[in-house]
């Protein structure tokens, strides 16, 4: 089981599979602790938070994702183009190795006929990577979405298929979603085991699978 834990508030969060973890913070004090600690953390920077399974310390930095503003979401944000270009230039190495030898051919001889058209003495760079011909050709996932919680599912799958991670810190979620988008939100991130903790700056009514933490006004913690 992974377990998330604020040492500034004492506070331990376990990440149960099949679980919305909700963290209401009333407390300005606290929601400002919090996010700042946490956005230091997700950067590389230090903070108060720690995130182990089974014991064993992981780097929120590789295993979380805060999404502090979801309307920014990007689906061709840079972590992403940079692990999908590795993977098709990986499987174009193991899948496609004969097809990429003769694409390089084809693309050398191409240019071995440009360069003669010219009267001056040029040279190029013959050992080129699979990687550099798919930048070139601005290979991107779709990003063509209907609505923000479409959106928000895309998101998260790509950065769990390619990244390989599995929690996701999204703030102020409730405040954006009705209910029935909510939820779809919540089978998706269940169906496809990922954790996700929603922060907010009230309590809002509890729904199902939601499993919540509040630090009130008096920065009390209560597990409900």
């Amino acid at each position: 089981m992974k377990t998330l834990v604020n040492t500034f508030y004492n506070l331990e969060l376990r990440l149960i599979e099949n679980e919305i973890t909700v963290l209401s913070l009333e407390a300005p004090s606290a929601y400002q602790k919090i996010m700042h600690d946490l956005w230091q953390q997700y950067n590389g920077n230090e903070g108060s938070f720690i995130l182990s399974e089974n014991g064993k310390e992981l780097k929120i930095q590789k295993n979380v994702e805060c999404i502090y503003n979801p309307f920014t979401v990007n689906l061709n944000d840079k972590k992403i183009l940079t692990k999908l270009y590795q993977e098709l230039s990986l499987q174009g190495d193991v899948l496609l190795q004969e097809d990429g030898i003769e694409l390089r051919g084809s693309i050398i001889r191409y240019f071995d006929k440009l360069l003669n058209t010219v009267p001056y003495d040029i040279t190029y760079n013959f050992e080129f990577e699979l990687s550099s011909i798919i930048k070139a050709l601005d290979v991107q996932t779709d990003s063509t979405t209907n609505t923000l919680t479409e959106k928000i599912c895309s998101y998260m799958n790509l950065l769990q298929q390619l990244c390989g991670i599995s929690i996701f810190v999204i703030s102020n979620l409730k405040c954006l979603f009705q209910n029935t988008d909510l939820q779809l939100l919540y089978e998706y991130a269940k169906y496809n085991k990922i954790n996700l903790i929603i922060i907010e700056p009230i309590h809002t009514p509890h729904i199902i699978d939601e499993k919540c933490w509040i630090i009130d006004k008096d920065l009390c913690i209560i597990e409900a």
